[in-house]
C-alpha cells in the first residue's frame, strides 16, 4: 500500500516536470518568435523600409508593435524633413552668384559648387587636384590652417587666361568640424572698374577744373580790388556774387579730392597724445564770430581726457558738427560740446535745439550729397558729414545721430583712447 502510494507520487510528481517543461517551451518559441519580428522591424526602420500598422491588441506584444509603428513615423517624418532641407541647401549653394569651396586642414579643395567652377574656369574634376594656395596668389598665410586665426579676408586677381582676368573678393573661414574649412569668393571686377573710373574722373577734376577756377578766382579778386580800374556798384555787385559761387565751386572740388582720398587711405595721420582741451578750445575759436552773431549759448563739458589722435583732423569734425548744430538753431539757442570716457573709447557729442533728424534719414545723412528733405541749406554740398564718417572710419571710431523730431539733435562720434584698442 505504501508503495502504492510512493508511485502516486511520482507520476504526480513527473507530470508536473513534463507540463512546465512544456509550458516553458512553448513560451521559449513565442518569446524567440516575437525577438525575431522585433529585430526585423528595427532593420526594416533603418533600411527606410515602412512598417505596416500593429494588428491591434492590449498584451505586451501589441504595445510594442504599436510603439515600433509609432517610432518607424518620427524617423521617417525626420528623414523626410532632412532629406528636403538638404535639397533646398544644394539648389541654394548651386544658385547663388557666390563661388564656394570646401578645403580640408591642408588646404586642399574637396567641394566646389558651379559659380566657383566658372569664376576659376575649371571643373569640379580638375579642381579637386588644386591647393587653395595655388589658386589665390595674395594667400600667402600659412597660420591660417593651422588654427592660429578662425578666419581671414582679401582681395585676389584670378588669371583665367592670357588677356582674362578676375577680381574676387575672398573669405575664408572654419566650417563644422576642425580640420574643415569654408572659402567663399565673389566677382568684384565691376567694383573695380568703378574704382578705376572714380580715380579718373578725381584727377580729370584736379587738372581740369580747379586750375581753371582758381584762376578765375584770381582774375574776379583783381576786377574786385580795382587792378583794372574801377567798376560801377552794378558790375561790382555781380563781380562779388561770381566770386562767392567760384568759390563755392572750389570747396566743393576740394571738399570731393578729399574724401576720395579719405577712403581709399592715401592719407595718414598724424597720431600724437592730444589734450581734449585743446581741440574744444581751437574748434570753438573757429567759429565763434558765428556763434557769437546768433547769441547761441555754448557750453562745454569733458575737457580733462586725452587720447591718441590726429588733432587737425579731429578738429575738423567738429568744426563741421558745430558749424552744422549753428546752422539750424534758432537764434538764442543752445549748444553742447562734450566728451566722456567709455570703456576703451571717447564719445564726443554736440548738441543743438534745431529741428531734428527724422529717424528714417539719420543712416542716410552720413552718406555723400544727401541732405534732409526740406532742411536743406543754400551753400552745402553734403559732403561734410561724410568727410566726417571717414575722418572717424580712420581712427577707428563709430559716427551717429541721437534726435528727437523737432527737439534738437545730438551728433556723436567715438575715438579709441589708445591705438592699440582700434579695430
Amino acid at each position: 500500500m505504501q508503495l502504492d502510494n510512493y508511485y502516486l507520487i511520482g507520476i504526480i510528481l513527473a507530470a508536473t516536470i513534463i507540463s512546465f517543461g512544456a509550458g516553458w517551451l512553448i513560451r521559449s518559441s513565442m518569446l524567440n518568435r516575437r525577438l525575431r519580428h522585433l529585430l526585423r522591424t528595427i532593420s526594416d526602420i533603418r533600411a527606410g523600409v515602412a512598417v505596416p500598422p500593429p494588428p491591434g491588441g492590449s498584451g505586451a506584444a501589441a504595445q510594442i508593435d504599436s510603439a515600433l509603428y509609432s517610432f518607424d513615423k518620427l524617423v521617417t517624418d525626420l528623414r523626410q524633413s532632412l532629406e528636403s532641407s538638404d535639397r533646398k541647401t544644394r539648389i541654394l549653394v548651386e544658385t547663388m552668384p557666390i563661388g564656394i569651396m570646401i578645403t580640408d586642414g591642408g588646404g586642399n579643395i574637396l567641394t566646389t559648387n558651379p559659380q566657383a567652377q566658372e569664376l576659376l574656369g575649371m571643373s569640379a574634376a580638375e579642381l579637386a587636384s588644386y591647393s587653395i594656395r595655388e589658386i589665390f596668389a595674395d594667400l600667402q598665410d600659412e597660420a591660417l590652417f593651422s588654427h592660429e586665426k578662425t578666419n581671414m579676408s582679401f582681395e585676389s586677381c584670378l588669371s583665367r587666361g592670357e588677356d582674362d582676368r578676375v577680381f574676387v573678393e575672398v573669405s575664408i573661414k572654419e566650417f563644422g568640424r576642425r580640420d574643415t574649412w569654408l572659402v567663399s569668393f565673389i566677382d568684384i571686377s565691376e567694383r573695380k572698374k568703378i574704382e578705376r573710373l572714380k580715380q579718373e574722373f578725381t584727377e580729370m577734376i584736379t587738372h581740369d577744373l580747379r586750375a581753371p577756377l582758381t584762376s578765375i578766382q584770381l582774375y574776379l579778386e583783381m576786377l574786385i580790388c580795382g587792378r583794372y580800374g574801377p567798376l560801377p556798384e552794378a558790375a561790382l555787385m555781380r563781380a562779388r556774387a561770381a566770386e562767392d559761387s567760384c568759390q563755392r565751386l572750389v570747396d566743393l572740388i576740394n571738399s570731393l579730392l578729399e574724401i576720395e582720398r579719405l577712403a581709399s587711405g592715401s592719407i595718414e595721420l598724424a597720431l600724437d597724445l592730444t589734450e581734449v582741451a585743446s581741440i574744444f578750445e581751437r574748434s570753438v575759436q573757429a567759429l565763434e564770430g558765428l556763434i557769437e552773431s546768433r547769441k547761441l549759448v555754448l557750453s562745454v563739458e569733458g575737457t580733462d581726457l586725452e587720447l591718441i589722435c590726429d588733432e587737425e583732423r579731429l578738429m575738423q569734425v567738429l568744426i563741421n558738427l558745430l558749424s552744422n548744430a549753428i546752422k539750424y538753431s534758432p537764434d538764442g539757442g543752445r549748444l553742447l560740446l562734450s566728451a566722456e570716457t567709455k570703456g576703451s573709447v571717447i564719445r564726443f557729442c554736440v548738441a543743438d535745439d534745431g529741428p531734428g533728424i527724422p529717424a528714417e534719414f539719420r543712416e542716410s545723412i552720413f552718406e555723400r550729397f544727401y541732405q534732409v528733405p526740406g532742411q536743406a541749406k543754400q551753400g552745402s554740398s553734403g559732403l561734410g558729414l561724410a568727410i566726417c564718417r571717414e575722418i572717424v572710419s580712420a581712427h577707428g571710431g563709430q559716427i551717429g545721430v541721437e534726435s528727437n523730431n523737432g527737439r534738437g539733435s545730438k551728433f556723436w562720434f567715438t575715438i579709441p583712447s589708445k591705438p592699440g584698442s582700434w579695430q
